[in-house]
């Protein structure tokens, strides 16, 4: 899939995330909803992280999780759109390593990103096990 657009944060028509990202996890596009809501600095960074990749690995990333149902008694900002996995499995480690590189550069610079200034964390779940993935989302207590 391409991109519609020729920097990062420009989207296909509809809106979702499919526009931008060169794959799913298969099976997921049919079974969850992957619109972030209009969630632009989410969607720009996942767009960043995707272009990054691209450039210095020639790897496409795979988005494992967006907006997804979470079990009864768990916290979880996937429901309301403001959380993604990214597949980090046969990725190479120094790219899952510029991932959060990159997230840290972007919550640091208040001149360049006074929006997105300190409002993402990041995760790197599971690490080395079968459910090992990057986690991206908004910090606990940013606004819904």
């Amino acid at each position: 899939m391409e991109r519609t657009g020729s920097r990062p944060g420009q989207f296909a028509g509809d809106g979702t995330l499919g526009g931008i990202m060169s794959q799913f996890k298969e099976g997921l596009s049919q079974k969850y909803n992957f619109q972030l809501h209009g969630d632009a600095k989410l969607r720009y960074l996942v767009a960043l992280i995707d272009d990054w990749t691209r450039l210095f690995f020639n790897e496409e990333i795979v988005i494992t999780s967006a907006i997804r149902p979470i079990s009864p008694g768990k916290k979880s900002y996937h429901p309301i759109g403001r959380a993604v996995d990214l597949r980090t499995k046969d990725v190479p480690e120094l790219a899952v390593s510029g991932w959060q590189a990159l997230i840290s550069f972007v919550n640091s610079q208040r001149s360049s990103f006074p929006d997105f200034e300190g409002k993402f964390t990041w995760l790197w779940e599971d690490k080395g096990g079968d459910n090992e993935h990057f986690h991206l989302q908004y910090k606990k207590g940013e606004p819904v």
